[in-house]
């Protein structure tokens, strides 16, 4: 029991400031919230579903079960698209090392990097 309390204090402590790791990390609290966000609207409409039935004021318990459900699903939304947005690699070692980009081999001087075609019919 010491030793997994000792990984996870480590775990806690870890520095995280790699970019590639920070993305996983935002991904995966994204998709938590959105989780919790569709449990917190099912709730509501749940909620929504027992007032409708037993209340006489439904226009005014309407008019705020939908603007708390428009809210959520904006929410819902928004996440969805964060999570799916960090979980995609941007090969952000490609920019710190220039040498790993693809770059041309063309030398200095030595004419352009288009070739110019001949077979085209002219226009």
């Amino acid at each position: 029991m010491a030793d997994d309390l000792q990984e996870s204090l480590i775990d806690a402590v870890a520095d995280r400031s790699d970019p590639a790791e920070m993305r996983k990390v935002l991904a995966s609290y994204f998709k938590r919230k959105q989780y919790s966000l569709q449990h917190k609207r099912y709730k509501l409409m749940l909620r929504w579903a027992h007032h409708a039935i037993r209340t006489r004021n439904i226009e005014q318990i309407g008019q705020q079960a939908t603007f708390r459900c428009s809210k959520l699903q904006w929410e819902i939304d928004n996440s969805i698209k964060r999570s799916q947005r960090l979980e995609v690699d941007d090969d952000y070692t490609m920019a710190l090392y220039p040498e790993l980009r693809p770059t041309s081999r063309a030398k200095k001087n030595e004419g352009t990097l288009y070739v110019e075609i001949k077979d085209l019919p002219p226009q």
